[in-house]
């Protein structure tokens, strides 16, 4: 017989039977899991026994807690790029996008579940380009797209 089963590795939280728990990961890894519905956290537990000395199994009592982690902010930018024929207009374009959505950027990275004290983890920005490219894709530069990115939203 088994009192409790502590689980790894699967990102997503669950709990199963009473006495099989997975966390869940801390920290999200990917952009699908940094979305609001994926509960962040760790298991505090306490394992007592449940009378006299400890014999096997079957004899531990155990009282599970789950704590919400402060997680990394994950923001994402979406960009429809069928409507440009330069890269040139579609840099422009882009460039005054990101300002414009500077003001819902900061908004959402001092959510409270991002900011701690005096302290706030470092965002992140998923940058999704939609559409059909228009002009060459040797001058699509991503690289100097996701730095001017950086650069303006100060997040990596």
């Amino acid at each position: 017989m088994v009192d409790y089963l502590a689980l790894g590795h699967i990102h997503k939280r669950y709990d199963a039977s009473g006495w099989i728990y997975n966390p869940r990961s801390p920290e999200a890894h990917s952009t699908s899991e940094a979305r609001d519905d994926w509960d962040h956290g760790y298991y505090s537990v306490d394992l007592t026994q449940a009378d006299g000395e400890y014999d096997g199994p079957g004899r531990l009592a155990h009282d599970i807690e789950h704590s919400h982690s402060r997680r990394r902010p994950f923001y994402t930018i979406e960009f429809e790029l069928t409507h440009y024929d330069s890269a040139g207009k579609f840099e422009t374009a882009f460039f005054d996008h990101l300002k414009n959505e500077h003001g819902a950027f900061r908004s959402y990275i001092d959510r409270e579940e991002f900011v701690w004290g005096s302290n706030r983890r470092e965002p992140m920005i998923d940058l999704r380009f939609e559409g059909t490219l228009q002009f060459d894709r040797g001058s699509f530069r991503v690289d100097e797209l996701a730095d001017r990115a950086e650069s303006v939203c100060d997040a990596f």
